[in-house]
């Protein structure tokens, strides 16, 4: 039987108007939040968060946590489908126009289905994710214990022990004020102490909407290669340029290539603006969240009403036999989970490849655009792509970008709004048009796949691939065996 101080709330509430639940901007009178809750004994999320967060971020980062991977692979899933579609002639494509290739032959250019539906699935089912994946039954303070009536507050608050001990997983909605709340690490020590760290979801608020925009930054890319770039390569003005002004010495290949670079940074630039200032952010939040765990300890945390620290305290020792032991697990195991979201130094290969989705239905609608049905060099070039050059690219505008964020330069600190920009548009724009040259059949495809082969290998090994594969597969570290014994004291 369902316990009455052991609530929860559909998750599709959460999102009701606009996220209001989430705001605490926003005065609710107490039917419409408590009411919204229902007794239960199973909790699917525990939602741990600071209030003085922005609402919008945090339904932003809840958006995120439920509905990105699975919108991502539904939109990746239409895209196959219309590609399909679009390849056998069951789905008509409009055309665009016409472009003459070689031997003067004429070329129909379609826009193709495959991507443009797989971006707008994508967006849909992101922003409208409850209406269609169902909702979860998660914990939210403001909806499950009562804010009015005394009796039933004081009832909520003595059952958290148990509505996290009956939590399937806990998300915590990070921000830099998330250690320093005295009831957030209650929380936390609760939760570890009933399910260890391996079911805590780290969600740095901050870090979801640089996700989001590196992913329309993509889509906007595609935009350049599906819309644009078969105007420039198969036009008769091209051409004719190359026919003009290309030393037969040099080749068309490279004169390709300093189109396809130029169209790319001006495509680029729409967006590297943002994507500058939100990779400086993300360094600042990964420096932020580092010193909060060297510097943690539960004594420093702040709370509303000072007689709440003696109750916080006495739980964390019968849990951890110390405040101090609890405040080791906490750098050690938060740590962990910071090393998986944001990485240690550079962002982790798994988030990069989920910004790039885009580049991947690209490459879909390429089989179907491809005059010279060159399905062999299209597949070569959608590998070294996805999985190498911008890998690479990314890899090394995190560095340049800490080295500008780090500069002690004032005129480079003062210009670093335009010169940032331009720098990763470039860098950007020189990986993608490395990876396009794969594309050109002047040599057998059989014989590309070797350097792109070792680039993915270089890559994966720049990124930590293969010791994220062996720690995986391998015996449990020593900190999964002190995790362990945590759990079971």
């Amino acid at each position: 039987e369902d316990r009455v101080d052991i609530r929860a709330v559909e998750s599709k509430c959460l999102f009701a108007q606009n996220g209001k639940l989430m705001d605490c901007s926003t005065a609710l009178a107490v039917y419409d939040s408590y009411d919204l809750s229902f007794a239960t004994r199973v909790i699917q999320v525990f939602l741990s968060h600071v209030w003085i967060t922005d609402g919008w971020l945090k339904v932003l980062g809840l958006r995120y946590y439920f509905y990105f991977v699975p919108a991502m692979l539904t939109g990746s899933l239409v895209s196959m489908a219309c590609t399909w579609a679009e390849f056998y002639g069951l789905l008509k494509m409009p055309i665009l126009g016409h472009c003459t290739i070689s031997e003067g032959s004429l070329v129909e250019f379609n826009l193709s289905y495959s991507w443009w539906l797989g971006a707008i699935v994508f967006g849909l089912l992101f922003f409208f994710g409850e209406h269609v994946f169902g909702s979860k039954s998660c914990f939210l303070d403001r909806c499950c214990i009562h804010q009015d009536n005394l009796e039933l507050k004081e009832k909520g608050i003595k059952a958290l022990g148990d509505t996290l001990r009956l939590s399937d997983k806990m998300v915590i909605l990070w921000q830099r004020e998330y250690f320093t709340r005295l009831w957030c690490t209650f929380e936390l020590a609760t939760y570890i102490r009933f399910h260890g760290s391996k079911k805590i979801v780290l969600v740095p608020l901050n870090h979801v909407p640089f996700v989001l925009l590196m992913t329309a930054f993509h889509f906007v890319a595609a935009v350049g290669f599906d819309v644009v770039a078969p105007y420039l390569a198969w036009s008769p003005w091209f051409a004719e340029l190359v026919a003009k002004y290309v030393p037969p010495a040099l080749g068309q290949l490279a004169f390709m290539s300093m189109v396809h670079f130029v169209m790319l940074v001006a495509f680029y630039m729409t967006t590297t603006p943002f994507a500058f200032e939100f990779f400086r952010k993300s360094i600042d939040d990964r420096r932020a969240l580092e010193e909060q765990l060297a510097n943690y300890t539960i004594k420093a945390c702040k709370c509303y009403d000072e007689r709440d620290r003696f109750f916080v305290e006495a739980k964390v020792f019968e849990y951890f036999g110390t405040l101090e032991e609890f405040d080791r697990q906490v750098r050690q195991l938060m740590r962990q989970q910071m090393d998986a979201v944001l990485g240690r130094t550079i962002m982790p290969y798994t988030t990069l490849l989920m910004m790039e989705w885009a580049h991947t239905m690209f490459a879909f609608a390429m089989f179907v655009h491809s005059p010279e049905k060159n399905y062999g060099h299209i597949m070569i070039m959608m590998c070294a792509m996805v999985f190498a050059t911008d890998m690479l690219a990314m890899y090394v505008i995190q560095l340049v970008v800490s080295c500008i964020h780090d500069s002690p330069s004032q005129w480079l600190q003062k210009h670093a709004w335009w010169i940032g920009p331009i720098t990763l548009a470039s860098i950007f724009g020189m990986f993608t048009t490395a990876a396009i040259c794969f594309v050109y059949p002047k040599l057998a495809w059989t014989y590309k796949a070797i350097p792109v082969v070792l680039m993915v290998l270089i890559t994966w090994k720049i990124y930590g691939v293969f010791e994220m594969i062996t720690c995986s597969a391998g015996p449990d570290t020593d900190a999964e065996r002190q995790e362990r014994n945590v759990v079971e004291l």
